[in-house]
Formats: C-alpha cells, structure tokens, sequence
C-alpha cells in the first residue's frame, strides 16, 4: 500500500527552513557561551568576535500555515518535531 506524501508550498519550505535556521543558530550560540568560548560572525562585511558574555540566546518561536490551519512551534533546540 502506498503513502500519500504530504506537499508542500514553495513558501512553506521556506519558512520552515528558516525556522530550522533560526533554531540551529541559537543552539549554536547556546553551546559557545556554555563552553565559555567567543562566537564568531560577519556583520557589515567585517569579522566580528562575541564574548560569552555578551551572547544573547532568545526563545525562537515561528507561526506560519499549513493547509488553511494556523500553527505555531516553540523552539526547544535539540527536539525534533513532526509537522
């Protein structure tokens, strides 16, 4: 018996390859302020080193439409999630 693929928009790709984006991030910025280490990014065409200390880690949450139906997810960086 064959399953039926769920398919998706041009859009809703995107948004939930930002969303996933956006998630990896901030687990990213999680781990180098846990291990005490400086993260590393370009802003305006210029390296620029964060200290630790100085490294804002913030809640990712993302709404968009699936099939008519609003949904919103929480992030919680490491947990896998079935849309």
């Amino acid at each position: 018996m064959k399953t039926k693929r769920k398919v998706f928009s041009d859009l809703e790709l995107a948004e939930m390859a930002e969303e996933a984006l956006r998630k990896a991030v901030a687990k990213a910025a999680a781990e180098y302020r846990l291990a005490g280490q400086s993260m590393v990014i370009v802003r305006g065409n210029k390296i620029v080193h964060i200290p630790p200390d100085q490294i804002k880690i913030e809640e990712v949450k993302h709404e968009y439409v699936l099939s008519g139906k609003k949904k919103s997810f929480p992030s919680k960086a490491g947990k896998r999630r079935n849309p």
